[in-house]
This record gives C-alpha cells, sequence and structure tokens, in this order.
C-alpha cells in the first residue's frame, strides 16, 4: 500500500462569487508520496512541511489529506482535510 498527501487550494464559488470552495490541487504539486514506515504523525509532519515550503514560493495550498491504497484511483483517506491555518503553532 502507498500512502500520499493529497493537496488542497481555494477557488471562487460558481454559485457565490463572495464564497471560496476547497477542492484538490492540480498537476505535478497536487500530491506527495509519503514513507509507508512512518506514523500517521510523522506523515502529517512531512506533509505540513512540504506544503509550507511550497506556498514560499506560490501561495496555494491551503490544506491536504493523508490517503492510502495501490494506486492513486483506489486510495481511502486516511487523515480528513487538515487546513495549513489550523497546524500553525
Amino acid at each position: 500500500m502507498k500512502h500520499f498527501a493529497e493537496y488542497y487550494t481555494t477557488v471562487t464559488s460558481s454559485t457565490n462569487l463572495n464564497e471560496k470552495v476547497t477542492i484538490p490541487l492540480c498537476g505535478s504539486d497536487s500530491i506527495c508520496y509519503l514513507d509507508n514506515r512512518f506514523s500517521t504523525r510523522t506523515m502529517i509532519q512531512r506533509a505540513r512541511t512540504i506544503a509550507e515550503a511550497h506556498n514560499r514560493f506560490k501561495d496555494q495550498i491551503v490544506g491536504f489529506t493523508i490517503n492510502c491504497g495501490d494506486s492513486l484511483s483506489n486510495a481511502r483517506e486516511v487523515v480528513s482535510l487538515l487546513m495549513l491555518k489550523d497546524l500553525r503553532s
């Protein structure tokens, strides 16, 4: 089983221009494979570190999930959406 972080961004809602909606990020920055030997807590810390490093150049990642599966299309969520602003201390 492969573990990976899936990153999310926000866009303006198509039904309400004053509302932001969280959607999965697209492209090569949208996922990051994680080492299966790590604990869930360590995977979360690693995913957060990668997101914060990415946001130094292009501030678009707002959160992430940790997923597990044989393939990207056959994966299940292990950790539900964690917002970066909630993880900052």
